[in-house]
This record gives structure tokens, sequence and C-alpha cells, in this order.
């Protein structure tokens, strides 16, 4: 009986171990699956930092994961207290350059758009949006209406002339969530004042969420002087910062610092992304899965190794309560 009761706490194990493994595997291939049903975009937001007036031009890309083709309406919103207003004239900031699309299932397409920032604009935060609203009675016949927006803050500086000479005209990113070291800054810098020339150090750095310097990186280190027509644009593109361990994910900060070496003033923007390092998350959750099947094995062997001692523990007993009645005898 205890020979049959060790095989099926084994066989036990053994499922333990399987289930396991089979969990782990599907949350790692999980990963490079897409989504099922709906849309999905790339870049899901657009953020940019910059004074009034100025334009812009941008793209992003949707992908129909539906089975069947979808046909996507297309328009500019304001969004404010989590309510879509696109009737508003912050609204029409924004300008897809097409209203409707067509997408087969599995098919990808570009939507440009631009963005025009009058002179009358104050100094705010605004939360803009483009939205792809898909119409679901053409295919499930139910009155089921998706709206998938594409997420567009634009941070509108003073445009008062700066006592440094020098503006940062616009400091960009293209995603605000990464899961490893590809993103991209974008910026230019101006001369926005009465001084006639300017020589500006442009130092750029990224500062993980403990509050170290992960990343830094001086631009005009020849000084090149600017005028009021010149204008100082770059990218940074993937900025080598290693996500080394677990504790790595959180909320990151890039920082743009202008110094005018003439006068040694100042000016700084900031922009905010979130970076998640999933292969140190896959580790955590194997090391994890490990643990468990390690305590399950462990605690099985002891409850085996208990129920082998009872049995001989009864014996002793009996043994010793029948040398004590031949004892009284």
């Amino acid at each position: 009986m205890i020979k049959k009761l060790m095989k099926l706490k084994m066989k036990i194990n053994k499922i333990v171990v399987v289930c396991s493994l089979i969990v782990l595997l599907s949350s790692i291939f999980s990963l490079k699956l897409r989504a099922e049903g709906g849309i999905t975009l790339s870049p899901s937001n657009f953020e940019v930092t910059t004074i009034a007036p100025n334009s812009f031009s941008k793209s992003f890309s949707v992908t129909n994961n539906e089975k069947s083709d979808i046909n996507l309406k297309i328009y500019s919103a304001e969004l404010k207290d989590n309510l879509v207003d696109e009737k508003s004239d912050i609204a029409a900031w924004v300008k897809p350059k097409i209203n409707s699309l067509t997408l087969k299932s599995l098919q990808s397409d570009s939507i440009d758009f631009d963005i025009a920032i009058p002179s009358s604009a104050k100094p705010d935060v605004y939360h803009l949006a483009i939205i792809l609203e898909l119409n679901f009675n053409s295919i499930t016949n139910s009155p089921v209406v998706l709206k998938v927006p594409f997420l567009i803050d634009i941070i509108v500086n003073s445009s008062s002339k700066s006592e440094t000479g020098n503006v940062i005209g616009s400091f960009e990113v293209d995603k605000k969530i990464v899961f490893d070291d590809k993103i991209d800054f974008s910026f230019n810098v101006k001369n926005d004042s009465n001084v006639v020339v300017t020589k500006p150090i442009i130092y750029f750095q990224i500062v993980n969420p403990s509050g170290k310097i992960i990343y830094s990186k001086i631009f005009n280190e020849s000084l090149k002087e600017l005028t009021g027509s010149d204008l100082i644009s770059e990218t940074v593109v993937n900025p080598k910062f290693k996500l080394n361990n677990i504790f790595d994910v959180g909320q990151y900060r890039a920082e743009l610092m202008v110094i005018d070496s003439l006068s040694t003033k100042r000016v700084v923007a900031k922009l905010t992304f979130v970076a998640i390092p999933y292969e140190n998350i896959i580790y955590l959750i194997t090391l994890i899965f490990t643990i468990i099947v390690l305590v399950k094995i462990i605690h099985t062997r002891k409850n085996l190794t208990l129920l082998n001692i009872k049995p001989q523990n009864k014996g002793l007993g009996r043994k010793l309560m029948y040398r004590r009645n031949s004892a009284k005898k």
C-alpha cells in the first residue's frame, strides 16, 4: 500500500513539473503572439514639448487582427476628463490625412497626420487623440462600436523671449513604453531672444527610477553660434542603456538641458517613459515556478517519510503492550 502511495505521489510531482513548464512556456511565447481581435497601433502615442506656433507631420501604423475585413472611421478629438470631444477647437490642431480606411485580415497600413499649433495657444498640456472607430455590425451583427485612440500629448511652453537667448523648440520621444533600450528621442534648439549670438551646450541624459543617470551625451561641443535664424536639430537613436535586473522596471526620465556658454543661463525640458525588462521578468517567473516545484517535492517526501515511520511505531507499541500484559500475568 505504501509503495503504491509513493508511486502515486511521484506521478503527482511529475504532473506538477510538466504543468509548471507548460505555463512558463506559454507565458514566454505569448509575448510574441499578436493580439486576438480588434486592431493594433504602433506606436500607440506621440508626445512633444514645443512652443507656439509650430507644426509637425507624423504617422503611425494600424494592423487588423480580425479574421475578416474591417472599415475604420478616422477623426481627431480632444480628451477632457476621459470624454472625447471631436468638435473642440483644439481637436482641429490635429488633422489626419485620411478619414477612412479599409483593411483586410492581418493587413497593416500607415496613417499620416499633421499637427498645427496656432500662435494663440497658451502654455499648457493638451491631450488630443486620433480616434479609429471600428463598427462591428458588419462582422458580428451586434451594435458594438470599438474606438481605439492614438494618444497625442502636446506640452506648449511659453513663447516669450528667453533670458538665455536659447529655447528648446521641441523635445520628442517615439514611444512611451519600452521593453528594451530601443527608443528614439529628437529635439531642436534655437535662438529666440534679442541676443544676436548664442553658443549653447546641449546636454542629454536618461535617469532610471532610482535616480541614477544611466545614459548621457553632449551635443554642440564645438560651440556652434546661433543667430535668430539658426537651428540645431538632433536625434538620439537607441541610446544604449541596459535593463540589467527586475528592479529596473518603472518610470524613466529623459532630460534635455541647454546651457548658454556666454551667459551661463540654462533651460531644461523633460520627458518620461516606462521601461519593462521582459527578459528579467521571464527569469523571475522561472525562479518562482522552480521554487514552487521544489517546495512541493520536499513537502511530498516529508509526508512519505511520516507514512513509513507511522506503521513501525504502531507495531512497536503493540509489542510493548503485549510484553506488559505478559509480565502482569
